[in-house]
């Protein structure tokens, strides 16, 4: 599943993030192991494609966050 947030109203956005963050925790990974934040200025292909490709650590799903992915 993929959600973008974008807009100006960044405060918004980062309330959606928090509470999709605080969801994965207590319905997926309680320890937060499968949590991952990435800047996307400081991403390349090779690294994007190894975060995307990694399975997850005792848990179902990872959750991977990059902020700042299109500038």
């Amino acid at each position: 599943m993929l959600f973008l947030l974008t807009g100006p109203d960044t405060y918004q956005a980062r309330q959606k993030l928090n509470e999709l963050k605080a969801k994965f925790r207590r319905e997926v990974d309680p320890t937060g192991l499968n949590l991952l934040t990435v800047q996307g200025a400081a991403i390349d292909e090779s690294a994007l494609s190894h975060y995307l490709a990694t399975a997850p650590l005792l848990a179902r799903r990872r959750f991977i966050v990059i902020e700042d992915f299109f500038r």
